[in-house]
């Protein structure tokens, strides 16, 4: 049996399914639990295209890519059959896209007034080393840290602070519990939730225990190359400038030799000839001299007078 159309209808099935399916937080077996769960309340477990598909789980949850670095830089833009010229051209047109994009987004950046929700120290250290669009991204993972996480500290081990962490829906009742462990002196920090890992910044859990241990910066270590707004190098700005400038020029000395080409091309279609025509110049005015009465001299005498 395949699955009906009117399944996917169920709000509720589709709301269900699809948090399940893109929950990257969650871990194998509790995806596999769920799963059950869910086929057995809605009896689909004579389906088919269901049964074949979690026969494949594996190869399509996300969370079971949780460890693989995928480079979808190179799937944006090109495709296997492609020839090396057809790759080198797409390669080059896609650069200087996300140079331009760069640029937009530095100037963005630069001139954003951003909006604080929260006094927390880190909050503003987050404006200050982010970029505009990342920002608001860590500015909710610092304000659900501050209002709808809990914590407890549960012990110590190899030089970590363990705590318990229940993180709150907004009708304050318990949504999960997750551990985060830290080491306070190296500000160190991991969560069982792996935020960082897949999104390369760090989540509300962290921010919680962070801000209740009183660090007001966000460790070094956890602010990654891509979203800083200095990332960069004034020296690699001014390579883009001096570039861009050199384009400029190399367009406008081509479209110089063009414009010399045509005249010369046109020129010569209508024989033109510059030497010919200073000559025939000559003549003219020394027609015109005879039809006057007069020649012109061969020497000028210029006679200056003394003031």
């Amino acid at each position: 049996m395949f699955v009906t159309g009117n399944l996917f209808k169920n709000k509720d099935f589709k709301k269900r399914f699809d948090k399940l399916f893109w929950n990257m937080h969650i871990k194998p077996d509790e995806f596999v639990k769920k799963w059950e769960f869910i086929i057995n309340e809605f009896n689909l477990e004579v389906k088919r295209w269901f049964n074949d598909m979690f026969e494949l789980h594996d190869k399509w949850i996300p969370t079971y890519f949780n460890d693989t670095r995928m480079n979808f830089f190179f799937n944006t833009y090109s495709q296997s059959g492609n020839l090396l010229l057809n790759f080198m051209m797409d390669y080059d047109t896609t650069i200087q896209k996300q140079r331009n994009t760069q640029m937009e987004l530095d100037h963005e950046t630069k001139n954003v007034v951003n909006k604080f929700i929260s006094p927390r120290s880190i909050e503003k250290h987050a404006a200050k080393v982010h970029t505009s669009t990342l920002f608001y991204e860590v500015q909710k993972e610092i304000y659900k840290g501050s209002w709808y996480c809990h914590y407890k500290h549960v012990g110590s081990k190899n030089e970590w602070e363990l705590y318990k962490v229940e993180q709150l829906d907004k009708n304050n009742d318990l949504k999960k519990e997750l551990e985060v462990e830290i080491k306070f002196l190296e500000n160190d920090v991991k969560c069982t939730c792996e935020h960082f890992k897949h999104f390369t910044t760090l989540c509300r859990n962290a921010f919680n225990i962070l801000m209740k241990l009183g660090v007001k910066e966000i460790p070094d270590d956890y602010i990654e190359n891509c979203w800083r707004k200095d990332v960069i190098p004034r020296h690699c700005q001014f390579a883009y400038n001096f570039e861009a400038c050199l384009e400029y020029v190399r367009k406008k000395i081509e479209n110089g030799f063009f414009f010399l080409k045509k005249t010369e091309s046109m020129l010569k279609e209508y024989g033109y000839d510059l030497t010919n025509e200073l000559q025939n110049n000559m003549r003219n005015i020394e027609e015109v001299g005879k039809l006057m009465g007069v020649s012109i001299p061969e020497n000028i005498e210029i006679n200056i007078q003394n003031v």
